[in-house]
């Protein structure tokens, strides 16, 4: 049996080209307010510049206008042709390519103004619809399953995982000064464990058999206590200092 869902392209869809160019959509508006050339030609997706030198995809500009040049003329470079690397008809489109009086840029028109807002490379490319689309993203967990070593919830929507706080989210959330908020994502809510320590030595002990006085408890990550283990199994001992 096979079944057919239809999706509604969304605010946080990803797509993609042909050319690991990935990205998200960031906003969806009316035509009446999306910028056109000169010609009345609204474009489908705008893409931010900054894009391309990051992933370094030439091949995803050099499809653009190529398929540019075979949707205004046609009959010169819309033909089947052989395109293996040995063909005689590949050299013959690649001259043609260079040679093309077709423009690159097109002048944009104000919807709003109709006036011009400067020039933008237009051309037609093949998108596709990744699987990562956000109504199949929306997920939620209280509590749960919890990594046997880690301490940490599981990982993965399919194994009732938590929400995953990656690393730039941690930047954003530094910069803005949150302490309150890291201390309760990155300790209270994932792996808080208390761990003994000497207050002379500073060893951590569960017992304080160096200096023979009591132990005192102090709150950490269950990572710090982890990357302490892995550090005295090749002989390094880590001090704790309040």
């Amino acid at each position: 049996v096979k079944v057919r869902h239809l999706y509604q392209p969304q605010q946080g869809d990803k797509f993609a080209s042909r050319y690991a160019q990935k990205g998200v959509i960031g906003s969806i508006l009316l035509e009446e307010m999306m910028p056109r050339t000169k010609y009345g030609v609204i474009p489908d997706i705008i893409v931010n510049p900054h894009a391309f030198p990051s992933r370094m995809t030439v091949g995803h500009l050099i499809e653009m206008y190529v398929g540019k040049c075979m949707i205004m003329d046609p009959q010169r470079f819309g033909t089947y042709f052989d395109a293996s690397i040995e063909s005689e008809d590949l050299r013959s489109f690649e001259s043609k390519f260079f040679e093309s009086d077709i423009p690159i840029l097109e002048e944009m028109v104000d919807p709003i103004s109709g006036k011009s807002i400067g020039n933008a490379f237009v051309g037609v490319c093949y998108y596709t619809a990744l699987q990562h689309q956000v109504q199949e993203k929306m997920f939620y967990r209280t509590t749960g399953n919890v990594n046997s070593i880690s301490k940490q919830p599981t990982e993965g929507k399919s194994r009732n995982g938590g929400l995953r706080i990656g690393e730039m989210e941690k930047d954003a959330l530094v910069a803005h000064g949150t302490n309150a908020i890291i201390q309760d994502m990155f300790k209270n809510n994932t792996d808080a464990i208390d761990i003994r320590y000497c207050e002379i030595c500073h060893s951590v002990n569960t017992l304080s058999t160096c200096c023979n006085t009591p132990t005192t408890i102090l709150n950490v990550s269950n990572s710090f206590n982890i990357m302490n283990s892995y550090l005295d199994s090749i002989g390094v001992r880590a001090s704790i200092y309040e």
